[in-house]
């Protein structure tokens, strides 16, 4: 994560600038105890199996791929976005690792067998909200109750 006083002034200038929404600290939704969950992951880092088309920059469709993918291209690039993590650890942007460690351990229910990315922001935020219905809607019908957001 980088810091704000490590951004350039134009880049502090321009996040300076976006209405961000101020959430009270509390939960939407109650959660179901963490045994019970079953977890899929959404990333904005534009991620894509090998075979499948590039995200277009400023795309708002997504795709979906399985949990036992190893191979992925990433469409997401920015001078601000250091890719270096991502060529060197998969865990940083899709924690396939980390929570199959949870569940093995009983800390959590189970990993979904398939899990999402769109691609990083957007101007017209609204062109998401089709798309993530139908997301949410496929995670639905495979039984996951949480997601992990893996932001860019």
């Amino acid at each position: 994560m980088v810091k704000w006083s490590d951004l350039s002034e134009a880049s502090r200038a321009s996040s300076s600038s976006y209405d961000y929404v101020d959430f009270e600290d509390r939960p939407w939704v109650t959660p179901p105890p963490p045994e019970e969950r079953r977890v899929a992951v959404v990333s904005s880092a534009g991620i894509h199996a090998a075979g499948d088309k590039p995200f277009a920059w400023n795309g708002h469709d997504w795709r979906s791929f399985p949990r036992e993918q190893v191979d992925f291209h990433l469409s997401h690039i920015s001078v601000n976005f250091d890719r270096t993590g991502f060529m060197r650890d998969r865990n940083l942007y899709l924690p396939f690792d980390r929570l199959d460690e949870l569940v093995a351990q009983g800390s959590l229910g189970s990993v979904a067998p398939t899990h999402y990315s769109f691609m990083g922001g957007s101007e017209a935020p609204e062109q998401f909200i089709p798309h993530a219905e139908t997301v949410a809607a496929a995670m639905k019908a495979e039984g996951v109750n949480t997601v992990v957001l893996a932001p860019v």
